[in-house]
């Protein structure tokens, strides 16, 4: 007799208990019998095992076969294997007479009274009632992340054995590289909780049935700032991983299950973190960088610029503003007025020292000059009301004219007593100096003395016109 134990397993807690066995077995000839197989039974005796193809006094037969028939799906098919037996067959367990309920350990002999055959293996499977998380895969859309950015991560739930799941409960420790922001979409039924100080986020559900929908678990993480990777040797990488513990409602022992990153070539998790690759940029580990640059463009007429506003999450309030290139820009911390500013680019930095690194944001700044002034109304021009022709440098030029920046494009039109245009011009820039258009002889020439009339429309008010008249003098 030669015994083999078999332990390390439980069999489900009530009902018929299923279980099969496997062999393989060289040199076990058909014509002699006295070759056995035996299992322990509760009763602690071994009692002879046998199939429809495989006698208990003959067991070992030279055959191939499963679940008690010959197996000729092979090449070649032949049913006398010549001393090669290999079989599967279900174990005849009428009344859990081998294998009861909570069992965990059994036996299995081999005997012979007369053959001389070699065993190479064996093998026991037992039916489980089990609960169990299929696919439980902890996932995001990317896993390349810079600093100071969020990405949500998903765990995927989804009851896929043959027992219901009770008290779920499945938590993640967030890693010092991330700062938890929150939950998204919280499905029904399903608490969660996140304690700061251990930084362990936990969700909870009490039951998931078999014939529930699969759900998932959407939660947002903020890579820490630039300047926590460059104190930790810039630290190149982020690993997360959540762990579900759960109980059956047939079995119910406890049961623990990690999430998974990847899965091998025959789709089976890995068990192994959710791992993210820290992009640092062309900076890289520089204790001193720009976190991010901000390209802004404005009117010098728009009023104060609130750049306090731009300022990240995470990333403390409590800088210095530098203004530190442009002209004619002031700057009161983080307010900046460009009301005076030349036209073009300015910049402005904002600056935290950390203990090891300075972490700055930059402002560009473009602003420009050619834009209408809000503050302007079309009562605010100022027209002339004569032009003298006496060369005193006094009146020379028809004016058009506001107290403030308006930056008005004017287009005129001006007519003499008789309602005839004497000149237009769509973009006037104060340089008319009396003269009409030329006449057939192609030459222009000064209008004579008299009174004149205007209509001025004003491009950027949607062309409201001002009209009125003015006296001309050429003597």
């Amino acid at each position: 007799n030669y015994d083999i134990p078999i332990t390390n397993f439980q069999t489900i807690p009530e009902g018929p208990v299923r279980a099969k066995l496997t062999f393989g077995m060289l040199e076990g000839d058909r014509s002699l019998e006295g070759d056995e197989l035996l299992m322990k039974n509760t009763s602690g005796d071994y009692v002879k095992l046998s199939t429809d193809t495989r006698p208990e006094d003959n067991f070992f037969n030279s055959r191939i076969t499963m679940n008690g028939e010959d197996f000729l799906d092979r090449n070649p098919a032949s049913s006398n294997t010549l001393g090669y037996d290999l079989g599967l067959f279900e174990l005849d367990n009428t009344g859990n007479q081998f294998l009861d309920n909570n069992q965990t350990s059994t036996s299995i002999r081999i005997a012979s009274t007369r053959e001389l055959f070699n065993f190479y293996m064996i093998g026991f499977s037992v039916h489980v009632w089990e609960p169990t998380l299929q696919d439980f895969m902890l996932t995001s859309e990317s896993y390349d992340i810079a600093p100071g950015e969020t990405t949500v991560l998903s765990l995927n739930i989804d009851n896929g054995w043959n027992d219901d799941i009770q008290d779920l409960n499945i938590s993640t420790i967030i890693p010092e590289g991330f700062d938890f922001v929150g939950v998204i979409g919280l499905p029904d039924g399903v608490s969660y909780s996140y304690d700061e100080d251990t930084r362990v986020l936990t969700f909870t559900k009490d039951s998931i049935t078999l014939d529930d929908t699969a759900f998932s678990l959407n939660f947002e993480v903020r890579a820490k700032s630039r300047c926590f990777f460059v104190e930790n040797d810039c630290q190149d990488s982020i690993s997360i991983q959540s762990n579900a513990t759960y109980n059956g409602t047939i079995n119910p022992s406890g049961f623990t299950s990690l999430s998974s990153h990847t899965k091998d070539a025959c789709e089976i998790h890995n068990d192994d973190a959710t791992t993210f690759n820290v992009d640092m940029g062309d900076q890289g580990c520089d204790p001193n960088f720009v976190e991010q640059t901000f390209e802004l463009s404005a009117c010098v007429f728009d009023g104060m610029m609130d750049l306090t506003t731009y300022i990240p999450d995470g990333m403390p309030d409590n800088g210095t503003y530098t203004y530190t290139s442009g002209n004619g820009g002031e700057l009161d911390n983080g307010i900046f007025n460009p009301r005076n500013a030349d036209a073009g680019q300015h910049l402005v930095t904002y600056s935290v020292p950390d203990e090891t690194c300075t972490r700055s944001l930059e402002f560009q700044i473009d602003l420009n000059r050619d834009c209408p002034n809000p503050n302007c109304e079309l009562e605010d021009i100022i027209i002339s009301k004569a032009l003298t022709l006496n060369g005193d440098n006094i009146n020379d030029v028809f004016l058009v004219s506001t107290e403030e920046d308006c930056n008005y494009t004017y287009d005129i039109t001006i007519f003499n007593r008789w309602g005839n245009i004497v000149y237009e011009n769509p973009d006037y820039q104060n340089d008319w100096e009396g003269t009409a258009p030329e006449n057939a002889m192609g030459e222009a020439y000064t209008l004579p003395t008299g009174t004149y009339y205007y209509i001025l429309k004003v491009v950027e008010l949607d062309n409201q016109a001002k009209s009125g008249y003015f006296y001309l003098g050429t003597d």
